[in-house]
């Protein structure tokens, strides 16, 4: 997992957002410059016209200088204090050692600002526990950032996500309100589309028909209280039953 071009786009649109106590889940590699990444130069070229489309005055080779293939320097300047990385295996240097199919130890709840998934919910079996690790975690005013598969990656995880899940398990009712949410062409690995989901009428089904390339879905949201929920259900469902 890493930080593509478009990841990069991503985490750039929302950098306000990026501060105090961070997690990445899964140690993000550098994916958009860098020897690791990009030999030829072409891919940190473009990130820095991201990075300058956003109002970000420093460089894609300025994050990679001094650093090992990963994006903790991005973080920080982009305004975090502490960036910290959860996984199941310590093999790329995480900081905490967790399985997110089990329920986190209540000594991480409510300790971080910023939490950014950039490709690791699709691979973990337990979805339900994973949503409601983050949401413990992540304190009140913080920011959750998903980004994930969404169609035409058949086989890359065990899952690819809908729109409406997102809205629907970080709902209002769930104490959370969205930030933006997005899909994302990748038309190419150097190239992107994105556009922006709007938000349906309540009880409405959203269907999309999308084109042969691969999309990721892109979602951001900020817990405005806690809130323990335990099940949801569609909302044209909702409203066929009775009860929207």
């Amino acid at each position: 997992m890493g930080v593509d071009i478009s990841v990069l786009n991503f985490i750039a649109g929302h950098k306000q957002f990026v501060k105090g106590n961070t997690l990445q889940i899964g140690r993000q590699g550098l994916h958009y410059a860098g020897p690791w990444a990009d030999r030829s130069g072409r891919k940190a070229q473009i990130s820095n016209k991201i990075l300058s489309d956003h109002g970000i005055t420093f460089t894609a080779e300025q994050t990679v200088d001094g650093g090992d293939g990963h994006t903790e320097k991005l973080f920080k300047m982009l305004g975090a204090d502490t960036v910290d990385t959860l996984d199941y295996s310590p093999y790329e240097n995480c900081s905490i050692v967790h399985d997110l199919n089990l329920p986190i130890s209540p000594e991480y709840h409510n300790s971080f600002d910023y939490i950014l998934d950039a490709g690791t919910i699709e691979h973990i079996y337990d979805v339900k526990t994973v949503i409601d690790n983050y949401k413990n975690i992540l304190r009140v005013d913080g920011v959750i950032a998903i980004l994930t598969v969404c169609n035409n990656f058949t086989g890359h995880g065990f899952y690819q996500f809908s729109p409406e899940f997102f809205r629907t398990i970080f709902s209002r009712q769930a104490g959370f309100e969205t930030i933006s949410l997005d899909l994302y062409e990748l038309t190419s690995d150097e190239s992107f589309e994105a556009y922006q989901v709007s938000e349906p009428r309540k009880g409405d089904r959203q269907e999309f028909q999308t084109s042969q390339f691969p999309h990721y879905i892109a979602f951001a949201a900020k817990k405005i209280e806690h809130v323990d929920t335990t099940n949801f259900q569609q909302s044209d469902y909702l409203k066929a039953w009775g009860q929207l």
